[in-house]
């Protein structure tokens, strides 16, 4: 505890500012005096409350996803930001929790660079180039291409965000918002996307294991795609105030971006990724 010599008034520790009822004004850091701060009890009840706290507000932003197409977006483009995870936190969450669990869930793909090996493509031809220049075994280079790619893959749908980003500045260029919040948007689109991806496979598993579903998986895409089309509509016309033309517009093409980048060309790019900061660089 500070105090100040001319008036006793109790100041902050962390910033100097005086205090203003039980916690700091300036900074938000708690009025804590006693010795029982110090404490281990105190300690764990900081860190229960912290992450309860934490906690209830990443369910509270799935809650909002899933529930309310665009209700994130809106509230921070309207500055109420506290009440809600910040969102490069969010994002922040969802790439953990794919660099962990995407590729054991199968929301990350799952694809072998021998594929492209085999293929004519400028990738393919690039690849056996280098293997061929270098000398190198191929399925040792494949083996050591592959472990590479993974950490790619499961970072690639943060990579999503700044090109959804830009986007969604050309889209909705004449309603004159700033980049960021074009970005906040776009955040909040690919981790909804992320959930869509995670709600199918749940779906996808029970059908195939209990009601021995053997239908082509493709047609529960279509509808996986189709209802990311529609959320997409919704998100953008409630987040930019847009009417019902404008934002079926503008959430079709950001839609149909996202799921071009991802569907079509993951692989690719992930690929041309790994090649060249782990291989040219």
């Amino acid at each position: 505890m500070l105090n100040s010599d001319e008036n006793n008034v109790v100041v902050c520790p962390n910033c100097t500012h005086p205090y203003q009822g039980n916690f700091c004004s300036s900074c938000g850091q708690k009025n804590i005096t006693d010795k029982h701060s110090k404490s281990f009890r105190h300690l764990f009840n900081e860190f229960l409350h912290g992450f309860l706290h934490y906690d209830g507000k990443i369910i509270q932003a799935i809650k909002y996803l899933i529930l309310k197409p665009g209700f994130l977006s809106e509230q921070y483009f309207k500055n109420r930001h506290q009440s809600f995870i910040k969102p490069f936190t969010l994002l922040l969450l969802f790439t953990l929790f794919l660099y962990f669990f995407g590729l054991k869930l199968h929301i990350v793909h799952q694809f072998s660079i021998a594929t492209f090996l085999k293929q004519s493509s400028p990738l393919g031809t690039m690849l056996s180039t280098y293997v061929h220049k270098n000398g190198l075994d191929t399925q040792t280079f494949i083996h050591e291409f592959d472990a590479y790619k993974t950490s790619w893959q499961k970072f690639y749908y943060t990579l999503l965000v700044p090109f959804a980003g830009l986007v969604c500045s050309l889209l909705l260029f004449p309603k004159k918002r700033f980049f960021v919040e074009h970005l906040v948007f776009s955040i909040h689109m690919v981790c909804a996307y992320i959930l869509l991806l995670f709600i199918y496979i749940i779906l996808l598993i029970p059908a195939q294991l209990i009601f021995d579903f053997r239908g082509d998986s493709q047609i529960g895409l279509l509808v996986a795609m189709a209802a990311y089309l529609v959320y997409s509509v919704i998100a953008v016309r409630k987040a930019y105030a847009l009417h019902w033309a404008y934002a079926t517009f503008t959430g079709t093409i950001l839609s149909l971006f996202i799921l071009w980048m991802d569907l079509g060309m993951h692989n690719m790019l992930v690929s041309y990724l790994t090649f060249f900061f782990n291989y040219i660089i």
